[in-house]
């Protein structure tokens, strides 16, 4: 069972993940937002190691968004796979809250 505002964190993290993937366009705030929230998560001890290395991923392709200097939502959709696989995970650590 997740602390209060971790449970809270981890479920806005999915939600901001999920319009991602649903409106596959770049927006900056969101991006900002989700590696903001990536950040915090990892640094609790409660989520695990693997959840952790989620985190580090979720981190590493959207600072990498931010600092393309290319099309960021081509580089976006060109992560789109590894990003479907994080949203599962955190959908498995919230069904099992």
């Amino acid at each position: 069972m997740l602390k209060t505002q971790t449970a809270e964190r981890v479920d806005m993290l999915y939600s901001l993940l999920g319009q991602q993937l649903e409106e596959r366009k770049y927006n900056k705030e969101r991006v900002q937002k989700i590696t903001e929230l990536c950040q915090l998560l990892k640094e609790d001890v409660e989520v695990g190691e693997q959840t952790t290395e989620v985190f580090d991923d979720i981190v590493a392709v959207g600072q990498d968004a931010l600092e393309t200097q290319g099309n960021k939502e081509s580089f976006l959709q060109s992560k789109e796979k590894e990003l479907i696989e994080y949203y599962e995970h955190l959908k498995k650590l919230l069904e099992k809250q």
